[in-house]
């Protein structure tokens, strides 16, 4: 699988993730910390709730369709 990320507006951002967070989250997670980050913030089309449980992502807002996902890093 591939993942892509960026710093922008002073944020981690996830933006494209195309297999399996279970496998990636660590991954990002332990990056995001090593950069100084305390969260990191994805959007998705998919079922906000759906997203929300299997993730374990904190649903935030809506942005122009898309639902935006804070991951706290651990």
């Amino acid at each position: 699988g591939i993942v892509t990320w960026e710093i922008k507006g002073g944020n981690f951002w996830i933006r494209h993730c195309s297999c399996d967070y279970k496998y990636w989250l660590p991954i990002l997670n332990s990056f995001a910390k090593s950069l100084g980050f305390t969260y990191a913030l994805t959007l998705t089309k998919r079922n906000p709730k759906a997203y929300e449980r299997l993730t374990g992502a904190k649903y935030i807002d809506d942005m122009d369709g898309w639902h935006l996902f804070k991951w706290e890093v651990f």
